[in-house]
């Protein structure tokens, strides 16, 4: 017995009471966290001093809600998102990076990259 007067070792849950969501806590973040975590997640860099800013100027907590979706509908659109969704994706599937074993001072001048036809007048004139 507990010095409470309690039987009870941890092991009975408690009685629920009235409200059927006591207990469960509430995962709702700060606007600031959420912007955070979506500048973090979509451009793999933290959200500018400016961006804060807006955020804090935008007043209540649903503006600040509305301006983080506007910022996520925003940043979607950006090369950013692009460039850090690929270098994701590229650690995710373990794609290594192609060196430019061609382009290596051992094996000579530079390759040329570019398709040209041949001039007329040579052996493979127009291929």
């Amino acid at each position: 017995m507990d010095p409470s007067g309690s039987t009870d070792a941890g092991c009975e849950d408690p009685t629920p009471s009235g409200d059927p969501d006591a207990g469960e806590k509430n995962d709702l973040l700060a606007p600031s966290r959420l912007l955070r975590r979506a500048s973090l997640a979509l451009r793999g860099t933290p959200p500018t001093d400016e961006e804060f800013a807006a955020l804090e100027a935008a007043g209540d907590d649903a503006a600040q809600r509305a301006f983080v979706e506007h910022f996520v509908d925003t940043t979607l659109g950006q090369p950013a998102f692009y460039r850090t969704m690929f270098e994701q994706a590229r650690d995710w599937f373990n794609i290594p990076l192609v060196p430019r074993t061609a382009d290596a001072l051992e094996y000579g001048v530079q390759q040329q990259r570019s398709i040209q036809r041949c001039p007329a007048g040579t052996a493979k004139a127009g291929a």
